[in-house]
């Protein structure tokens, strides 16, 4: 759960106003590429 906490406050801050139509993947560093 602690992962969720920076992309939570981002997307819930005025700094993601720009951000559309993205898909955040949030999985620990597991995903590479």
């Amino acid at each position: 759960m602690e992962e969720l906490i920076g992309p939570c406050i981002f997307l819930a801050s005025a700094a993601s106003n720009l951000v559309t139509g993205e898909s955040l993947l949030v999985d620990g560093g597991w995903h590479e590429g």
